[in-house]
Formats: C-alpha cells, sequence, structure tokens
C-alpha cells in the first residue's frame, strides 16, 4: 500500500520532467544560496545570523527537492484551463510573457513547500486510473 503511494506520487513524473525542474529547481537554490553568503560576506554589522542561514538552506534544498512537484501542478491547472490551445507572440510581447513565466517559476520555487502536496496528491489520482 505505502510503496504504491511512492510509485504513484513521487516517482510518478517521466525522468525527463522530473530531471529537468530538479535542475531549474537548484538552479534557483544555488542562485539564492550564493547571494545569502554574498550578503553576509558584505555585512558590516557582522552579517546574518547563523541560525537564519542554516534556515534558510535547509529550506531552500527543500524547495529544490518539492519544485518539480509544484511545477506539474502549475502544469496541470495550466493544461486544464487552456488545453491545446496555441499562442503566437512576438516582440515585446513575448518578452513581457517570458518575463512572467520567469517570476512563476520562481515563486513557484519559493512555495515549494506549500505547492507541491497539491501536486502529489493531483499525480496520485492521475496516475492512479
Amino acid at each position: 500500500m505505502i510503496v504504491q503511494i511512492i510509485q504513484l506520487t513521487f516517482l510518478g513524473l517521466s525522468r525527463k520532467y522530473h530531471l529537468r525542474n530538479l535542475v531549474v529547481g537548484f538552479a534557483f537554490c544555488t542562485f539564492i544560496w550564493l547571494m545569502t553568503d554574498y550578503v553576509s560576506s558584505r555585512s558590516t554589522t557582522g552579517g546574518l545570523d547563523s541560525t537564519y542561514i542554516l534556515v534558510n538552506r535547509i529550506y531552500l534544498v527543500i524547495s529544490a527537492l518539492l519544485y518539480p512537484y509544484a511545477k506539474y501542478f502549475y502544469d496541470w491547472l495550466w493544461d486544464l484551463f487552456f488545453d491545446d490551445e496555441v499562442w503566437v507572440l512576438g516582440g515585446i510581447l513575448l518578452l513581457i510573457v517570458l518575463y512572467f513565466k520567469f517570476i512563476i517559476r520562481a515563486m513557484l520555487f519559493m512555495f515549494a513547500i506549500g505547492v507541491a502536496p497539491l501536486g502529489l496528491i493531483t499525480l496520485y489520482f492521475v496516475n492512479k486510473k
């Protein structure tokens, strides 16, 4: 029973999709990790509290590991509302859309701990069929 739930949820994504989104998640993680190190080293008031840095890094790693499931839930919702619609954009509008895609991915990363359980529940029911 437990093995089946794990197979339908955590192992329910295709390897390519899971690996691609893990790379994106760890890219966000690395970027924020390095920013925290930079801010801590440049601070004139003694740097950031070591407890804050530790909690921040644990949160970043957990968010990076859960990011593929949060992204799956976002993609599932997008497909639910827009299905197979094709968007043809050009010029400045395309740059604006790409900017918002980046913002959405960054927000998915930051809220992955809250959104990923919804993705895991969705994966369970989608793969159970």
